[in-house]
């Protein structure tokens, strides 16, 4: 599990990892700030290499008398685009979410419920996320 450094959060205003393949969690956000959306992850793979991105999520399953409960886990910069990880009860546990176009991508954990007609929000603190990272050759 990386854990970054709040220093080169703090000159930079990201962390960089460069393993070649390496976990980052929501806890590790919430507890230090790094990969927050304050200080977010940047991912760097070799030139010519893709970042390949599984969510694990670690959400209570739905019983048969409870609703369905959703998350806002991270968001996603890969390129010029942006896009928002989403994760409730009752999907699989891990996910491929992205493989991405460049060899470059920023991940911030927002970590916050959502509430609709049909989701039933729950404290952040009920879920936990980790993301993981792998580069791959393209």
């Amino acid at each position: 599990m990386l854990t970054g450094s709040v220093h080169e959060c703090h000159s930079r205003h990201h962390v960089t990892a460069t393993d070649q393949s390496a976990y980052v969690s929501s806890a590790v956000a919430a507890t230090t700030g790094i990969g927050s959306t304050s200080c977010p992850w940047q991912v760097r793979a070799a030139e010519g290499q893709r970042i390949n991105l599984t969510l694990l999520a670690f959400v209570d399953a739905p019983t048969p008398d409870s609703q369905k409960s959703c998350y806002d886990v991270a968001v996603i910069r890969d390129g010029s685009g942006r896009r928002g990880v989403t994760a409730c009860s009752g999907q699989p546990r891990q996910q491929v979410i992205l493989v991405s176009d460049t060899s470059t991508v920023e991940l911030e954990f927002v970590a916050t419920n959502m509430a609709s007609d049909h989701v039933v929000a729950r404290p952040a603190l009920a879920a936990q996320f980790i993301l993981h990272y792998q580069c791959k050759q393209h």
